[in-house]
C-alpha cells in the first residue's frame, strides 16, 4: 500500500506546490542575474570605465552557463 501512496502524493505534490517551486526558482535566478549586473555596472563606474551593458549583459550569460 505504501508504493501505491506515495507516488500518489508526489504526483499531489509536483502538481499543486512544484509549479510554485518552479516559479521561485526562476524569480531566484533573475534575481542573482541582476545583482550580478548591479555589482558589474558599479565596478565599472569605480574604475572610471564606460558602462557597455551588452558586455556586461554576455559576462552575465556566460557566468550563468557555469552556475
Amino acid at each position: 500500500m505504501v508504493h501505491h501512496v506515495l507516488p500518489k502524493l508526489e504526483e499531489r505534490y509536483l502538481a499543486t506546490i512544484g509549479i510554485y517551486a518552479y516559479k521561485v526558482n526562476e524569480v531566484q535566478l533573475k534575481i542573482m542575474k541582476i545583482r550580478r549586473k548591479i555589482q558589474l555596472i558599479q565596478a565599472a563606474i569605480n574604475r572610471m570605465e564606460s558602462v557597455d551593458l551588452k558586455k556586461i549583459d554576455e559576462i552575465v550569460d556566460f557566468e550563468l552557463c557555469k552556475y
